[in-house]
């Protein structure tokens, strides 16, 4: 058991970073869910379909063109990971110096590492997620919004360790 609430949080931040960027299964295709998990070929089985045919996913050639993720997103993924990490840790020292907690919707979870964890894991796992979603549609639009959170947080995160007096 991680006796430190951040490396705990640092190390399950990690976990969803390599299961969103690294080679996920967004990426590899509907084939790769069968390797992932039984209950998606039997359920295959089930409606019919041959298991075997279905790992060769068909790209139409429209598709093919923009399929690659922009490779400046996997760095700023991880700049927004270290970012969420250093917020969670300037909020939870400064809740231990008497500062309270600003965000309405942090205020529940900002006293407790755990809590503080999850919340951090949860935003920085679905903000990841929806680029994902988003870069297939509009690159540009996923690569500028993801600056503009690393900016953001980055602000956040300067103007905690600012508020919160040294002990």
């Amino acid at each position: 058991m991680c006796t430190n609430p951040w490396r705990a949080a640092a190390g399950s931040t990690a976990v969803v970073l390599a299961l969103a960027i690294g080679g996920g299964v967004a990426e590899a295709g509907a084939g790769a869910l069968l390797g992932l998990t039984p209950l998606v070929a039997a359920s295959l089985q089930a409606r019919g379909q041959d298991v075997a045919a279905s790992r060769a996913v068909d790209v139409p050639a429209a598709a093919k063109r923009h399929a690659t993720r922009p490779r400046i997103l996997i760095p700023l993924y991880c700049v927004f990971a270290g970012l969420q990490i250093a917020d969670a840790h300037s909020t939870y020292s400064a809740g231990q110096r008497g500062v309270g907690e600003s965000n309405p919707l942090m205020m529940g979870v900002a006293g407790s590492p755990a809590g503080l964890a999850t919340a951090k894991v949860a935003t920085t796992a679905t903000t990841i997620a929806a680029t994902e979603l988003l870069w297939r549609r509009n690159r540009k639009a996923a690569v500028i919004t993801t600056i503009a959170l690393n900016v953001a947080y980055a602000a956040i995160v300067a103007h905690n360790y600012r508020a919160t007096p040294a002990h």
